[in-house]
């Protein structure tokens, strides 16, 4: 595969000015959606970042963080890539955050300049003072890219992270630290520019944007989608563009669900999942479904991607993360069984926006993330510490038991929360949403638990949902459930 080659000290505005120079005509991102395909060269795109990078830095006022709105769409690429090179911190926000929300999101990172369709613009506060609208925004021919040594001062990211202990905190990443993971990325999945990625995860998450780094460091097409849509995005598997699809376990499921093998194009060489754990129902199925072994990628908010797995290696395990990327140190503390997953890389966040940074002096953050490491060197998660319940002294991990409910064959998924029940102990209840047109027996679920569960561990309360509120890339949001059921007043 054909690799561009970079100087260590490059800057992902000199990344992309390569490509257009080397590789001026070659599609950089193609974008589908509801009015059909656009498309946008290296050089455009590069003319254009150039053009609106200098727009920027001429009329936006002050020096603050410019809150972003991050469709899946052709301009959002365009636009981020050019607040970083203006020199600025970018926060990508969906665009169905409410008005209160960027309101706290202003206080709390004191924006001053946004960028979005009128709709968006309409619902920032009024100390945002700088306003562009991005439907509005146009290339300007024959205009030259800025003198990269005289520019070369990039900004960098605002991230909210999942929020999974309590409420999202603000991590800001630097511009070398986007590079690093975008190369990093590059490497672990082997792209080239004859390349295609398939996006279906949101360019306002940070596993979207870690592909749109990786994308534009080696130079490979990107196929971004406005939203997930399973039939479309098994065309663009099948039409022989896409090499590398990441996605998240739901959109897995999904296009494998009740399928017999149907081998999708040769071309499509890579497929990884990331964002919660990979079932390893969900991994057969698609295997069935497709042909295709589905890898995992390892990351965060705080550090970005850094760990993958391959499933060409002797060593690949389907429950696993894979081996850290180049760079990474990734531990498990204790050593020698399960623990803690500490990560020091150089995709790092330089600080929680407000708040403390979590590193230790050795530079290794504290995930949170349960795990072990085995003899290849491979990480296996196993839970999360902030979500292990307190059955009477013993420690009970959600995750665990999720799996085992999940194996029943009428249950699609499970969730594990705790209940309330005494100043010194919790006791957890267990939502199954089914298989589609099926309900399944309640004592014949806990029967089933029993047999494959310490007692402690098996749900004291079982009940049935439809549906669950779930993130941007499908994961399920353990507090938004929880706050329902508090706000029920259900506790036994």
């Amino acid at each position: 595969m054909r690799r561009l080659r970079h100087r260590s000290d490059s800057s992902l505005q000199e990344v992309l000015n390569e490509s257009a120079r080397l590789r001026p005509s070659e599609t950089a991102i193609r974008s589908e959606g509801p009015s059909g395909s656009r498309t946008m060269d290296f050089h455009a795109l590069s003319e254009w970042c150039a053009s609106l990078s200098s727009q920027f830095r001429t009329h936006a006022v002050g020096k603050g963080a410019v809150l972003v709105e991050a469709p899946s769409e052709l301009t959002t690429p365009v636009v981020l890539l050019s607040v970083l090179f203006a020199g600025r911190t970018a926060l990508p926000v969906s665009p169905e955050t409410t008005r209160a929300e960027l309101k706290q999101l202003v206080e709390r990172i004191g924006a001053d300049a946004g960028i979005g369709r009128p709709s968006f613009l309409n619902r920032l506060p009024a100390e945002v003072g700088a306003r562009i609208d991005s439907s509005t925004v146009e290339r300007k021919s024959g205009g030259s890219s800025p003198s990269l040594r005289d520019e070369l001062s990039e900004g960098g990211l605002l991230l909210q992270s999942s929020g999974t202990g309590g409420p999202p905190k603000i991590v800001r990443r630097d511009a070398s630290a986007l590079l690093a993971v975008g190369q990093g990325v590059a490497k672990a999945l082997s792209l080239g520019p004859g390349d295609g990625i398939l996006l279906t995860i949101p360019l306002f998450h940070s596993y979207g944007l870690d592909l749109l780094l990786a994308a534009l460091v080696s130079g490979c097409r990107l196929e971004v989608h406005d939203h997930f849509v399973p039939s479309r995005a098994v065309a663009s598997l099948r039409s022989g563009e896409v090499t590398v699809w990441p996605a998240v376990p739901l959109m897995l499921d999904v296009v494998s669900r009740g399928k017999s093998l149907r081998p999708l194009s040769s071309a499509l060489r890579r497929v990884v999942s990331a964002g919660s754990p990979l079932p390893i129902r969900v991994y057969e199925q698609f295997r069935a479904s497709y042909g295709v072994r589905v890898g995992q990628i390892y990351g965060a908010s705080e550090f970005g991607t850094v760990a993958c797995s391959d499933p060409a290696e002797d060593a690949f395990d389907p429950a696993s993360v894979g081996r850290p990327l180049p760079g990474v140190k990734l531990v498990v503390e204790p050593a020698g069984g399960e623990g803690e997953v500490l990560v020091a890389a150089p995709s790092m966040m330089t600080e929680y926006v407000g708040e403390p940074t979590p590193l230790g002096s050795d530079g290794l953050f504290r995930t949170g993330d349960l795990g072990r490491v085995d003899d290849a060197g491979c990480l296996t998660l196993t839970g999360r510490i902030k979500l292990m319940i307190d059955i009477g002294g013993q420690k009970v991990n959600p995750l665990e038991v999720e799996q085992v409910l999940a194996e029943h064959p009428q249950v699609r998924e499970a969730v594990v929360l705790p209940i309330p029940w005494s100043d010194t102990a919790d006791r957890h209840r267990a939502l199954i949403i089914p298989e589609l047109g099926l309900l399944p027996d309640l004592e014949e679920l806990r029967r089933f638990a029993r047999a494959r569960l310490s007692p402690h561990k098996v749900p004291r309360v079982f009940s049935i949902e439809s549906e669950v509120p779930r993130s941007a890339t499908g994961k399920i949001s353990r507090r938004a459930l929880q706050e329902r059921f508090n706000q029920k007043g259900k506790g036994s």
